[in-house]
């Protein structure tokens, strides 16, 4: 069973276990691997002031084994980002995730514009984005990568 919980101090290690993943982090626009100490800091910074930010840990049953959340909330819109570790890629997961989320109108709370940056490359994600009413929007580069904008509007 999948379960999302609000991201805390538990989730932190495996979050940066996660993100050591090289294709992870290319698919997900990340040009670096951080290290577990900034990692850390960035992660408990977070948790002291989210700002415009949500941020859940998804897990199956009791593993942790991906994040999501919205960010950059603001005038009514936001943008959604999610990943999984590797080996839990292509299973349906993210989609269960993404319908849970649009179910319990995480996207709704006062929102009428949720969007994602999807790398170009990443069709999986761009089936997943679509498949739960997302829409291509326009083309952008970001950190050197083409990225398409995907829209799901209220």
């Amino acid at each position: 069973m999948i379960y999302i919980y609000p991201f805390s101090n538990e989730y932190i290690d495996t979050t940066h276990r996660i993100l050591l993943d090289e294709d992870l982090r290319k698919l997900f626009l990340l040009n670096r691997k951080i290290g577990y100490e900034d990692n850390k800091k960035f992660w408990e910074s977070y948790l002291l002031n989210p700002n415009n930010n949500k941020v859940f840990a998804i897990l199956e049953d009791s593993e942790h084994i991906g994040n999501c959340g919205l960010k950059n909330i603001n005038n009514n819109c936001a943008e959604f980002w999610i990943y999984l570790e590797k080996k839990y890629w292509g299973l349906g997961y993210g989609n269960i995730v993404m319908k849970k989320l649009i179910e319990n109108n995480f996207f709704r709370n006062d929102l009428d514009e949720v969007y994602a940056f999807v790398d170009i490359i990443n069709k999986r994600s761009i089936s997943l984005f679509e498949k739960n009413g997302f829409h291509k929007k326009d083309k952008v580069r970001i950190n050197d990568n083409t990225v398409i904008k995907m829209t799901l509007k209220r």
